[in-house]
């Protein structure tokens, strides 16, 4: 009985991460539009297939989309288009697909619409762009959180995680009480 209501929990919680992802996504096409006019490339990720498709459709004619639906000939696609195609101003990803392994370089601010639960997979995103091979001078990191939601339990947790992780990597004794839960 109490892991099915821990599993209830995790999925209403998951389902307030994805409604406030949307939410993001639909505020974020102004900011986007200010990157692109700019003449500046843009990596966006997410989580969710919703709010990345709702990017990638406002953006379709200079845009392109990532996600594990795609076959690896259309990701390959994807990301040689955005790296070699001057017009191509938007990279859409989900973070699990799209969040390891690539080279996008071409693009000096990546956005992301919400947030993993680990430091890990945020890092390993943000690595896309901010490579040896960068061209940029500087690299802009946008996190959006919104207020007063389950976004600022999430960016507390990862940043409690992230310290947890630098303490242990540095050597320092880490304290055993429950720093980063969300449900307090």
């Amino acid at each position: 009985q109490e892991g099915d209501n821990k599993m209830t929990h995790l999925a209403r919680i998951q389902k307030l991460k994805q409604l406030t992802s949307i939410y993001k996504a639909k505020c974020s096409i102004e900011f986007i539009n200010n990157i692109i006019e700019g003449d500046e490339k843009i990596v966006v990720f997410s989580q969710f297939i919703s709010s990345s498709n709702f990017i990638y459709e406002h953006f379709k004619d200079v845009a392109v989309w990532f996600t594990g639906k795609h076959n690896m000939i259309e990701k390959q696609e994807a990301v040689d288009k955005f790296m070699n195609d001057e017009n191509c101003k938007v990279f859409v990803g989900t973070i699990g697909a799209a969040g390891i392994g690539l080279t996008l370089t071409s693009a000096n601010c990546l956005m992301f619409l919400d947030l993993p639960w680990e430091p890990a997979s945020k890092i390993q995103a943000e690595d896309r762009i901010h490579r040896a091979s960068q061209k940029a001078d500087n690299i802009q990191i946008i996190k959006l959180i919104c207020q007063n939601t389950i976004d600022v339990d999430i960016d507390n947790l990862i940043t409690a995680k992230e310290q947890i992780i630098s303490k242990v990597l540095d050597g320092e004794v880490i304290e055993s009480k429950n720093e980063f839960s969300i449900f307090d």
